[in-house]
């Protein structure tokens, strides 16, 4: 009689289990087709980033690949031999190659909620409902994601190459992480800081692979454009920013913080300003503040680490690092525009996993700062450019714009407090951290 007792409350206990199983999958269901809907309202062409793209693959179908940086309309300012990669676009009509981009972009955000429920499931095998958190998470970037389709963007393509690494780290495949890494370097140029806190945890095969993509990107570019072509792009894409700042509404970094506080410059100003001396000061300490922060919590964490090459594996603290290498990418540029902020919703989604897998004190508190770094980068909505042209002077548009460079921040102090307590707990006896699961 006892055993049948037992019997039907396992029974009753692995029914609610699959209710509840079953439960998740039909709001994460419900949240994808609501967010559909909600993307599916930038479907319709417009003049935004995309005719760069568009113009590029133009030029090189007609055998003018000298005309990349000199006569498009609008700034093209990737490495020209990306240009390659949008040539088949230019095969068919602005509005159907609209589209397919559009869909690829699609692809690349469903290609990186299932990359990352894989990496969440890897970390916590026995935990079913695991990875449905890191999925809200990553879902509540749908703003983000709605600004990248409005511009016609390629930052879909970043994110999903983002998470192909980290994918890829976790399981030890270093020269893959290493490739990925690389091509997402050579197509934005913020993840190169990513390149730098790999350096400094002492991934050899990962950043010497994703070097040696970009070496070979860079020389392909140079041995078909030549010195001038090259040149056309340095000072495109670096010249500017050596002129001044952008207080434009979707710079994001820093710089453009201040640039906002100090500056009367335009919110939709997109030719750089002389910096104010109080905008340079604030900037330069802001950034000081950083390397500092990042030295002192970080020193043990770094340097005590093994050198990781092509065979050796050590994958305990890869969210970490991702962490902070998208936290510092998108404040310490002099220009981070707002749809970089995709590329935080990687470690954003895999960071509560993380510290709850090796049993880190704090792990509300975390939680806590996780979640209103999430608020703060993913939302308000970006208008379009003429809701800010008409509101330029108005002191809190300027002030609530920080909000997305303070969520970075705090997605950079939550790295940093993850380093320290790494050191104090973590590095004792990885082993019996990672076999604890």
């Amino acid at each position: 009689m006892r055993n049948n007792k037992l019997s039907a409350t396992s029974k009753g206990l692995a029914l609610d289990n699959n209710f509840r199983g079953a439960a998740r999958k039909f709001v994460l269901l419900l949240i994808l087709v609501a967010l559909g809907w909600y993307l599916s309202g930038a479907y319709a062409p417009r003049i935004n980033d995309f005719p760069a793209y568009y113009e590029a693959g133009r030029v090189v179908l007609e055998g003018r690949p000298g005309d990349l940086y000199s006569k498009l309309s609008v700034v093209f300012t990737n490495l020209p031999a990306l240009s390659l990669l949008f040539t088949p676009l230019a095969l068919f009509e602005y509005d159907t190659a609209w589209h397919i981009l559009w869909w690829s972009s699609i692809a690349s955000f469903v290609a990186t909620l299932l990359l990352l429920a894989v990496s969440v499931r890897t970390r916590k095998p026995s935990d079913g409902a695991s990875a449905f958190l890191p999925a809200l998470i990553f879902l509540a970037y749908a703003p983000i994601m709605h600004r990248c389709l409005v511009l016609g963007q390629t930052t879909p393509l970043a994110v999903m190459l983002l998470a192909i690494c980290v994918f890829l780290l976790l399981r030890g495949h270093n020269i893959g992480a290493g490739l990925a890494l690389g091509a997402l370097c050579a197509l934005k140029i913020p993840p190169l800081l990513l390149l730098g806190v790999f350096a400094a945890r002492r991934r050899w095969a990962t950043v010497a692979t994703a070097v040696a993509v970009l070496i070979l990107t860079v020389s392909a570019s140079w041995l078909w454009l030549g010195t001038e072509g090259m040149s056309q792009y340095a000072e495109r894409v670096f010249g500017a920013n050596t002129r001044g700042g952008l207080a434009a509404f979707n710079n994001q970094s820093l710089d453009g913080l201040w640039m906002r506080t100090f500056s009367d410059a335009g919110l939709t100003n997109w030719t750089p300003s002389p910096r104010p001396y109080a905008t340079t000061i604030a900037t330069s300490l802001s950034l000081l503040v950083i390397a500092i922060g990042v030295l002192l919590t970080g020193w043990k964490f770094f340097f005590s680490a093994p050198a990781i090459g092509r065979g050796a594996s050590d994958t305990n603290t890869v969210e970490l690092e991702v962490g902070l290498g998208a936290a510092l990418m998108v404040l310490v540029l002099p220009v981070t525009w707002t749809h970089y902020f995709l590329l935080l919703s990687v470690p954003f989604a895999l960071l509560p996993i993380w510290w709850q897998r090796n049993n880190l004190p704090g792990i509300r508190l975390a939680t806590g700062v996780l979640l209103t770094g999430v608020l703060l980068t993913t939302w308000p909505h970006v208008h379009e450019n003429s809701y800010y042209a008409a509101r330029e002077t108005l002191g809190s548009l300027r002030l609530i714009l920080a909000g997305r460079t303070v969520g970075a921040l705090l997605l950079l102090g939550l790295c940093m407090a993850g380093m320290i307590l790494w050191n104090k707990t973590g590095t004792a006896k990885p082993s019996d951290r990672a076999s604890a699961d």
